[in-house]
């Protein structure tokens, strides 16, 4: 084994290590092969030298990787360990830009950063050292993955002063009248102290100011050196005189005990433009005035308006969410399939889809959103294959008859085309359990949906499957139909689930151990991989106990109060917007089936306590959010 490798072999993986050469080029190959019985849910490859947590240090750690024979739904993660002052392990992540794709070919340059100081939300505290490592994640039974590492450096910059990022995200318009969130990345070389005051402006290219606000720095920020975030929530003033589309500056300062503080531009992966007036003065993004980019916000009412388990409608009362479209798949009525073939022929059960479908849409309301994901016995390639969350005869396979499937898309479309919002191909395909097929059947399978769709009505907009999470977007992103085309030609939105993750309250904090940013952040590495500009959907957004993780000190979302509960879902819909999200659909429980513990906490509108009925407080916030942030518009594709 090579020097600084780990030996963190679990269960029954093998590891083979050899050197070898490319173009004169060396790089370290690693085989890891799971032969047990059981899947591998994490594998320490390297972990390098413990690096102190002096404050003002920033480390980057970079690897050239390229993974061969790595399509095994896991996952490969270049970030830090963390310890305890004691020396004891503590936790450990791996940043967006750290994440690779397992689906991707060619060679993926990773990185990791961290300023010493930094407290972390799943801590609490500062961690006292770090370590750079390089994992692999979810090695299934029977799967192999090849790693080859051309390089791997670790690099330490002295910081000093204050230092300032970019916007992470940048809305690409403001609208006049509605609210932005805007979140201010900065770096403490040392503890900050008090008196800190923070101003941001939004200025035309005349130097205008169209929007001022300012606000002191969070209590907490005194004792801290290391990364924090500025958060702002504003409302875009009306009747400024602009054009539609002007282009408008974010400018940032800061202020201590009344005296200006010059700002450094700090982050390796960003520029930050020094504004040319005013000490500490920074151009920290650029976006147009005008119509946004706007955003529908939907949901998925599991158990709506009645289901084997009772009569939600009865139990729960009326929906009062301000709901602008509702999403099939999560229905008892609509989860599985409404069809069936005979004699080469789609059959439909119309009845049990119709009550789904005038639950939430009138004749004309473009309200509903149809997921076409699960195979019905007599359609499906392996009608034997029970696999699946429901047990189903076939239901996670590939359609046995292209023809046939499709008249069964193109025939539900029609019946409905004048309240659809959109139609989503399949489901969280990346779960094996959700489907059974290759990347080549799932392409042509959406291949048809979106010819079907189209023939019926050429402006329904068709939603790519959306992975479980973001790092599992490869598998959709990656797939060709047997013709090799990309099955994003198939397709007008993309995105993927969303269950780990919420955004930060107006102190900077978020109340999950993982950032919501992080999973957006993801999303948009993944798609700007692929080459894929199109707009952003996240047809679900939820919260699950078995994947969100509390931050340190923080209470599952079960257990807090009604209005810290109503806050954290309002700031999350509020970043979701922030990084312009299209489609957005929130996923909860709304019936109380508490025999999934992962659902637990995922009641997102119930009462804590009874989770048998509305949450009103939950109710207002949420629905202001839909006011603040989400529009009631058309997604329908232009056609000529």
């Amino acid at each position: 084994m090579p020097r600084g490798l780990s030996d963190q072999v679990q269960g029954g993986v093998t590891a083979r290590y050899r050197y070898a050469s490319e173009a004169a080029e060396r790089y370290l190959e690693v085989e890891l092969t799971n032969a047990a019985a059981q899947g591998v849910g994490h594998y320490a490859l390297f972990v390098g030298d413990r690096l102190g947590a002096n404050s003002g240090v920033l480390y980057r750690v970079a690897a050239i990787v390229q993974i061969e024979r790595g399509q095994f739904r896991g996952g490969v993660g270049l970030g830090f360990h963390a310890f305890e002052p004691n020396g004891n392990y503590a936790t450990e992540w791996a940043p967006p830009e750290g994440v690779g794709d397992v689906y991707f070919v060619p060679r993926q340059t990773l990185v990791a950063e961290h300023v010493s100081g930094t407290v972390m939300p799943r801590l609490g505290h500062a961690p006292a050292s770090v370590a750079p490592r390089l994992t692999v994640m979810n090695i299934l039974p029977g799967q192999t993955v090849v790693l080859r590492i051309f390089k791997m450096a670790v690099a330490r910059a002295t910081l000093t002063g204050v230092g300032v990022g970019a916007l992470p995200f940048v809305p690409k318009s403001l609208l006049s009248g509605r609210s932005v969130k805007l979140q201010v990345p900065l770096w403490f070389a040392q503890p900050a102290g008090k008196g800190w005051q923070a101003t941001m402006s939004i200025v035309n290219d005349q130097g205008r100011v169209l929007l001022t606000d300012s606000h002191p720095l969070p209590d907490g920020v005194a004792a801290t050196s290391g990364q924090i975030w500025d958060v702002w929530l504003m409302r875009v003033p009306t009747n400024q005189g602009l054009d539609h589309g002007h282009a408008v500056r974010v400018l940032y300062r800061l202020s201590r005990n009344g005296a200006s503080v010059k700002l450094a531009p700090l982050q390796s992966s960003v520029s930050v433009e020094l504004a040319g007036a005013g000490v500490g003065a920074a151009v920290i993004g650029r976006l147009a005035w005008g119509k946004a980019d706007e955003m529908l916000i939907g949901a998925g009412f599991h158990h709506y308006p009645n289901s084997s388990q009772g009569r939600s409608a009865e139990r729960l009362g009326a929906v009062k969410l301000k709901y602008q479209f509702a999403r099939s798949y999560a229905s008892d009525h609509a989860v599985l399939p409404w069809w069936t073939v005979s004699s080469e022929r789609p059959d439909y059960a119309w009845a049990r889809l119709d009550r789904w479908a005038n639950a939430f849409a009138d004749a004309g309301q473009r309200r509903l959103l149809m997921v076409f994901s699960g195979m019905p016995t007599s359609a499906s390639r392996h009608p034997e294959n029970r696999n699946n969350p429901f047990g189903a005869p076939g239901l996670s396979e590939p359609a046995n008859n292209w023809e046939v499937y499709g008249k069964a898309v193109r025939d539900s479309v029609s019946r409905y085309k004048d309240r659809l919002v959109a139609v989503e191909c399949w489901n969280e395909p990346d779960v094996i359990g959700f489907f059974a097929g290759s990347q080549r059947d799932l392409a042509d399978q959406c291949k048809a949906v979106y010819q079907s769709v189209k023939a019926a009505d050429a402006s329904i907009p068709v939603i790519c499957p959306q992975a479980s999470s973001p790092e599992g977007m490869g598998f959709v992103l990656a797939a060709r139909t047997s013709q090799g085309e990309s099955i994003t030609d198939f397709c007008d939105m993309v995105g993927a689930h969303i269950y780990k993750g919420t955004g930060r309250d107006l102190t900077g904090r978020a109340a999950s151990a993982d950032s919501l940013d992080d999973e957006l952040a993801l999303i948009r590495a993944r798609l700007a991989a692929y080459k894929v500009n199109k707009p952003i959907a996240v047809t679900e957004f939820g919260v699950d106990r078995c994947v969100n993780q509390p931050a340190a000190g923080v209470t599952n979302l079960d257990q807090m109060s009604d209005a810290k509960k109503a806050d954290v879902i309002y700031q999350s819909v509020a970043t979701l917007a922030m990084a312009d999200v299209r489609l957005l659909g929130l996923y909860s429980y709304d019936l109380a089936d508490n025999a999934n513990g992962c659902a637990k906490g995922g009641y997102l509108w119930l009462t804590n306590e009874q989770i048998d009925q509305m949450n009103g407080v939950v109710l207002k916030r949420l629905n202001e959010a839909v006011q603040d942030f989400g529009r009631s518009i058309d997604l329908r594709v232009r056609t000529r």
